[in-house]
């Protein structure tokens, strides 16, 4: 999996289109739906942020995701 900065990938959206990549940064919001939750991180290296989605079903650590709040990653 390739590690890549929010900067990368706003600019070269079509690159890392389909892929799994690696992001770490600073959580600014955590929103839990009862299935899924959105997560929207930034890591300074630009004014945009990225918008992670995680579901229930396919993340055995959900219960412990759903409840970071404000915190580096």
């Amino acid at each position: 999996m390739e590690k890549a900065v929010v900067r990368q990938l706003v600019r070269d959206t079509k690159r890392y289109a389909g892929q799994e990549v690696e992001v770490s940064g600073w959580i600014r919001t955590n929103r839990d739906q009862k299935s899924f939750g959105f997560i929207t991180l930034n890591d300074g290296s630009h004014f945009n942020s990225v918008q992670i989605v995680y579901e229930k079903d396919t993340l055995d650590n959900y219960d412990d995701t759903a409840r970071y709040r404000l915190a580096r990653l």
